[in-house]
């Protein structure tokens, strides 16, 4: 599956949130949390792209999604 950032932009809706939760980027990807839950562990996201929240993960949303663009190339 390819991403093109025109289209990205395109179908995100309009948000204020610059930190996304796993499902939200996700659903923004078309891909499973599991997915993105992989690419996080095997490193496919910059550092400055997750924080630790709770205990879990969030995703700067622009930099997770450059990160993501990368990834189908």
């Amino acid at each position: 599956m390819q991403f093109c950032c025109e289209q990205l932009v395109a179908t995100t809706p309009q948000r204020t949130k610059q930190w996304l939760e796993p499902r939200e980027l996700a659903q923004l990807l078309g891909i499973s949390t599991r997915t993105l839950a992989l690419w996080r562990t095997v490193g496919r996201f910059r550092p400055l792209s997750i924080r630790k929240h709770g205990r879990g993960y969030q995703f700067y949303a622009d930099w997770a999604l450059a990160d993501a663009q990368e990834v189908s190339r």
